[in-house]
């Protein structure tokens, strides 16, 4: 029986003397810290031990982390032949004190990366969901998500002089993991834990529907291909995510990861509204309480979104969670001092990372530069 206690967010919460913050802070910080090297291009051997490095920073001085968890597993970098810029990456990371519990961090899109953009977030055809009961009805999920899951799936850390590809030099220094696929090494866990472990899967934006469906592998792969005993609790965790897959896939998945699946929306962010027809209609009025009327150029872009999913019926798991209720960026001021408003993409960009920080009342706590490719913006409110 899978079990579906709220046991990491219990144990999170269950000592306030020694952390001030939220499960919800704690998870949204390791979503960023996922994008960490995401500027790094060329050879993804050793931007895994570069990036690596870069995980390690965050995990020690991000706040909300405090030094309180150690990486363990990855980074593992999938960069498919004829690309510039990583597009998966993953990382798990271990809480020093509770070593039964685990945080399986799933970047999102990396800036610049087209290859994520034009396959796996706009790899919009249903595909059948390949694991678990067959005879229930699975559904589908996206093409492009499908993708995504199938390099975590066979990704593999790099070994200190590992040279697997011959235009690629070798990995400047061991990763954590190296050699072992993702679940081999939670399998490793679940046997070196017997009282069972406690995994978060956690992802913002692109990392969020993937993020979904690697727990959902996880799950339906349990007792025969790793954690033999069914003893450990999943959670999954989702921030600013588009969905994975549609309406047959969200109650399978409701069914089985959906107790505890938490799943973070912004209400002014545009992407989680993509690909559902019904949310898809929302999209060019949205901006409009900000007084950001440009959004209307955004119409003709979500009809055509809406024609390419006719049919599909893509939906959100537990689409029962109200949306966060968001806020319209803070007005910036010119050189002039003179209150200056955000213009339609400066608005998209900040309800999309730094908006759901100031919801989760991290803003100016989590360091986003790594989410947002440059060093955290200030703001002066004039509210």
């Amino acid at each position: 029986m899978w079990v579906t206690s709220l046991a990491l967010c219990a144990a999170l919460a269950a000592e306030p003397e020694e952390s001030a913050w939220t499960a919800e802070q704690v998870m949204f910080t390791f979503a960023i810290v996922a994008y960490k090297g995401q500027s790094l291009d060329g050879n993804t051997l050793k931007d895994e031990a570069k990036t690596a490095e870069k995980i390690r920073h965050g995990l020690t001085h991000q706040p909300t982390l405090n030094g309180e968890w150690e990486l363990v597993w990855g980074p593992a970098i999938a960069k498919p032949p004829g690309t510039f810029i990583g597009a998966n990456l993953v990382f798990v990371a271990r809480e020093i004190d509770r070593p039964s519990q685990l945080v399986v961090g799933v970047r999102g899109t990396p800036n610049a990366s087209i290859y994520d953009m034009l396959i796996e977030v706009m790899g919009l055809k249903p595909v059948p969901w390949e694991y678990g009961d067959r005879v229930a009805n699975a559904g589908k999920i996206a093409h492009g998500i499908d993708v995504g899951l199938q390099h975590i799936q066979t990704l593999e850390p790099c070994r200190h002089g590992d040279d697997k590809q011959k235009h690629r030099t070798s990995c400047e220094a061991e990763v954590p993991g190296a050699g072992i696929k993702l679940r081999d090494f939670l399998d490793g866990e679940a046997k070196a834990h017997p009282g069972g472990l406690d995994i978060a899967v956690v992802g913002h934006s692109l990392g969020g529907p993937i993020s979904v469906t690697l727990s959902q592998w996880l799950h339906d792969t349990r007792g025969e291909a790793w954690d033999r005993d069914e003893a450990t609790d999943l959670h999954t965790w989702t921030f600013a995510a588009q969905t994975a897959g549609d309406a047959d896939f969200a109650r399978y998945a409701d069914e089985r990861i959906g107790p505890n699946l938490h799943r973070m929306e912004n209400s002014l962010d545009m992407v989680p509204l993509w690909w559902d027809p019904e949310t898809l209609a929302r999209i060019p009025t949205l901006y409009e309480p900000c007084g950001i009327h440009e959004a209307a150029i955004l119409g003709p872009a979500a009809k055509v979104a809406t024609a390419a999913v006719e049919g599909a019926h893509y939906t959100h798991l537990r689409a029962d969670q109200p949306s966060l209720k968001g806020h319209c960026a803070p007005a910036t001021k010119n050189k002039k001092n003179k209150k200056k408003r955000a213009h339609l993409l400066d608005e998209v960009l900040y309800q999309h990372i730094e908006g759901y920080a100031a919801l989760l009342e991290l803003d100016g706590v989590v360091h986003l530069g790594a989410a947002t490719g440059e060093r955290p913006r200030k703001r002066k409110s004039t509210r």
